[in-house]
């Protein structure tokens, strides 16, 4: 189970890391799509965030 969610969470953080790549090369050509990639990212980016955050919270209670 936590080999499958850690790979989850690294293609999913691949992902935002793929649209904010394609940010720079939409604008050079000019086309709409923009704005997929920040979209892309915004989404990513906090799904991870929100994994490894509900993983870590279980195990803070022990160091206090």
């Amino acid at each position: 189970m936590s080999i499958g969610a850690t790979f989850a969470v690294a293609v999913v953080f691949a992902r935002g890391l793929l649209g904010i790549a394609q940010v720079g090369t939409a604008r050079a050509r000019g086309d709409g799509t923009h704005v997929l990639g920040p979209t892309r990212a915004g989404t990513c980016f906090p799904a991870c965030s929100s994994v490894v955050t509900y993983g870590i919270h279980p195990i803070l209670p022990q160091f206090h």
